[in-house]
């Protein structure tokens, strides 16, 4: 797969699947900028400022938002996930990409994903302060 990066912010880059099929649906690069935009003003301080830091295995400081058919494609209602692997090399059991990163489907309403964003970017700062941070 094949992704563009349509926007960076202070704490995330969003990126979108270059194969996206053709959907009335599909967000479009301004959403996603507005989207990415709030998440770095607003969603990631409060979050972080309840649950902790975010892992961040490149050290750029930000978390990256893919936003893929793929998710589409597994039915049923999932419109997001976060997928701990993607944190490590291959030899550490990893995917091999190295990215502080979460999936999202751009196919939902625009009003669903800032909620969508605050969770699955809460399933990533669980996996690092209960799994990397404590070593639980």
């Amino acid at each position: 797969m094949e992704a563009t990066l349509v926007t960076s912010s202070s704490r995330a880059l969003g990126y979108l699947d270059g194969a996206l099929p053709n959907a009335a649906k599909n967000l479009v690069a301004a959403d996603i900028k507005a989207l990415l935009s709030r998440f770095s003003n607003e969603t990631y301080e409060m979050l972080t400022g309840i649950f902790g830091d975010p892992s961040d295995v490149d050290g750029d400081g930000r978390v990256i938002f893919l936003f893929t058919h793929l998710l589409d494609r597994v039915g049923g209602y999932t419109a997001g996930f976060y997928v701990a692997e993607s944190l490590f090399s291959t030899d550490q059991g990893g995917d091999g990409k190295r990215a502080d990163m979460m999936y999202l489907s751009p196919t939902r309403l625009l009003s669903f994903y800032n909620t969508l964003l605050a969770h699955e970017f809460q399933h990533l700062i669980n996996f690092n302060q209960h799994a990397l941070v404590r070593n639980g």
